[in-house]
């Protein structure tokens, strides 16, 4: 099924602002469905994309393109500051009903006995949490961190070269933690913290922002004082920015959450 009928990246970008918009506002299938019903359609159902994207990754489809991928500790904390709420703590309450529960339950739906065990076992690894971060932590991993896992790992394994990153360094804006887009600030080294990355240290963005331009430059992050060494489904080498400041290799980073989600990426995806 073609929208736009474009066929390359100049095809795109001919396509006059009018055009966008109707692809983006009306529906295109006998379904009812637009482009801005993307988030919440299954994209793996062979419709509006008609390729399985990890499948084509792992079938060398961009494999002589090198990747970096990576996601934040708490991705799903940006959510909070969506809800519309000026109190902070009806912003979560809110956060936890409308986002967080509506998509465990829509997930406990669609999967199995077996795989909603898994999803047990993942909540009782987060013993030391609460019950709502405990529940975020199992969204971090499920729609950002092991999707970019399975990325970088089909890329390589197929010949790619990959590079992985996990960003924790927590904003100092009330509950957002490292969350969604909090990396920005420092990969663009913006020192009035721009997003949600409230106060930036500065050290760390004079690396993180070295290790991107090097990476852009010549398709290699690592930098004059860290090494980044690639990533592929054996050593599983991950750069983690820590809370502290600090830029570490580490290999299968959370590997045990990794694989209790692995089995589960059918379901969310996005």
């Amino acid at each position: 099924m073609e929208v736009t009928g474009a066929k390359n990246m100049d095809d795109l970008m001919a396509i006059p602002e009018e055009d966008l918009i109707k692809y983006y506002t009306e529906p295109f299938d006998d379904e009812g469905n637009c482009l801005n019903d993307l988030y919440n359609m299954p994209l793996r159902d062979g419709k509006l994309i008609p390729e399985d994207p990890y499948q084509a990754l792992a079938d060398g489809a961009s494999k002589d393109v090198i990747l970096m991928t990576g996601s934040n500790a708490n991705e799903w904390n940006y959510w909070i500051n969506e809800m519309g709420e000026e109190d902070m703590d009806t912003a979560v309450a809110a956060y936890e009903e409308y986002i967080v529960e509506a998509k465990l339950k829509q997930l406990r739906g669609l999967a199995t006995k077996e795989e909603n065990e898994l999803v047990d076992d993942f909540l009782n690894l987060q013993k030391d949490k609460e019950d709502l971060w405990a529940k975020t932590e199992l969204c971090n991993d499920i729609v950002f961190r092991v999707p970019a896992i399975e990325e970088a790992a089909n890329h390589s394994d197929a010949g790619g070269t990959s590079y992985m990153y996990y960003f924790a360094k927590e904003s100092t804006d009330e509950n957002m933690g490292a969350c969604h887009a909090s990396e920005l600030a420092y990969i663009f080294h913006n020192l009035t913290g721009a997003g949600f990355s409230g106060k930036v240290d500065e050290a760390l963005a004079d690396q993180m922002c070295a290790a991107w331009a090097n990476f852009a430059r010549n398709g290699n992050p690592s930098t004059e004082d860290i090494e980044w060494t690639t990533y592929d489904s054996k050593m599983r080498n991950t750069m983690v920015i820590g809370n502290d400041s600090s830029m570490k290799m580490e290999g299968d980073w959370m590997k045990e959450q990794r694989q209790l989600i692995e089995p589960l990426l059918k379901y969310y995806i996005k």
